[in-house]
């Protein structure tokens, strides 16, 4: 199984910790991939990647209308 998480938020509050635990506890067993927009980052500069696995793949795409990078983001784990 290959597993794909999307979040378009912007820092690292209760959504973002959630993810990044789901993504850590899923790659031991599955390739996990994690789409992220560009301007995820909050104030400081804090991002969910800083609390990512580094096995976890992420895909960062555009902040306006993402659709078209999402699926090809999600076209690559098929």
């Amino acid at each position: 199984m290959r597993i794909a998480h999307v979040i378009l938020s912007t820092g690292f509050a209760g959504s973002e910790r959630a993810t990044a635990e789901m993504c850590n506890a899923h790659w031991g067993e599955h390739p996990v991939l994690l789409i992220l927009k560009r301007g995820h980052r909050g104030r400081g500069g804090v991002s969910i990647r800083q609390w990512l696995d580094p096995a976890v793949e992420v895909v960062e795409v555009g902040e306006w209308l993402p659709r078209a990078g999402i699926a090809r983001a999600l076209g690559r784990v098929r």
